[in-house]
């Protein structure tokens, strides 16, 4: 309702709005009433490319549409996220900085905890992405930095979470 709100003001297409409350994103339907007891609320727009709401079709239709993608597309964040939510293998092809991102690893290892393997250096050594990725896939430990595969308090974690 906001956005379709916001578009008949500004004629900018629902698809091509996102709306930040803070440093939250506002989903799509969400109601005009959630704001109604509110006297004033700071919301802010950004318009998305129309280039990057053809790309954002494509990867909600199928991640695999962006496998001949350039790699600015493998640097959008947003897409991104929406790819490895479907195959966390679609990490491999996020660019570094995504690899380093602790949000996309963490959505890639939830859905795919061995997609692990692709994620930075530092986020395999991060206790809690690695038994994010542990607790959805035992094996993924293997690609965990050297230091938390010795750990023994952490090695016992990641068993009692996988039973």
């Amino acid at each position: 309702e906001v956005k379709s709100a916001i578009e008949s003001v500004t004629c900018i297409p629902v698809k091509q709005q996102r709306l930040l409350c803070q440093t939250a994103e506002l989903c799509d339907d969400l109601p005009v009433s959630r704001f109604a007891a509110q006297s004033a609320v700071d919301v802010t727009l950004i318009k998305r490319s129309a280039e990057q709401v053809e790309w954002l079709h494509a990867v909600e239709a199928d991640w695999t549409n962006l496998l001949n993608a350039p790699p600015e597309v493998w640097a959008d964040r947003e897409l991104v996220i929406v790819a490895v939510g479907q195959c966390g293998w679609a990490l491999q092809h996020a660019c570094p900085d995504l690899k380093a991102d602790r949000d996309v690893v963490f959505q890639a290892v939830f859905q795919n905890g061995l997609a692990l393997q692709h994620a930075s250096q530092e986020l395999r050594g991060d206790k809690e992405v690695v038994l994010a990725a542990a607790t959805q896939c035992g094996r993924a430990l293997k690609f965990a930095e050297a230091h938390l595969k010795t750990d023994r308090t952490f090695t016992l974690a990641v068993v009692q979470k996988n039973g």
